[in-house]
């Protein structure tokens, strides 16, 4: 593995990990915060969809890459909607995901060092 592909490795972990952790929060919150039971169980299939489908990008499928993108663009507008709220937690909490979810998505689509991990991960080998 190359540096470049390390660096790839890193990046696509870390924002997989935050990703999880904002499954989890999500999550928490439905659970504890929202006093909605029926959005518990939907965050769980999310939060479990989210894991299956962080795990087969992962792996450097190109199909689950690119549901990710559009995923994570559609994320960030739902985001970005949610920081135009009046609260002022919803709105810092909004734009934060939206930055997050834009920069993943752009992230998968634009980085050489994500691509070439993902590369690695299909097998691919750069020819020497």
């Amino acid at each position: 593995m190359t540096e470049a592909q390390r660096r790839g490795r890193r990046i696509v972990r870390l924002h997989i990990c935050i990703m999880l952790v904002v499954s989890v929060i999500g999550i928490v919150g439905a659970w504890s915060v929202a006093n909605d039971p029926t959005r518990f169980p939907k965050s769980i299939v999310r939060s479990i969809i989210t894991v299956v489908l962080c795990w087969w990008m992962y792996s450097g499928n190109r199909l689950a890459r690119w549901i990710m993108i559009v995923l994570l663009c559609l994320g960030g507008a739902s985001a970005f909607a949610l920081s135009l709220r009046d609260e002022l937690f919803a709105q810092i909490m909004g734009f934060a995901l939206a930055v997050f979810y834009m920069a993943f998505a752009w992230l998968l689509l634009w980085s050489d060092t994500v691509n070439q991990f993902l590369a690695y991960q299909r097998g691919e080998r750069p020819p020497d």
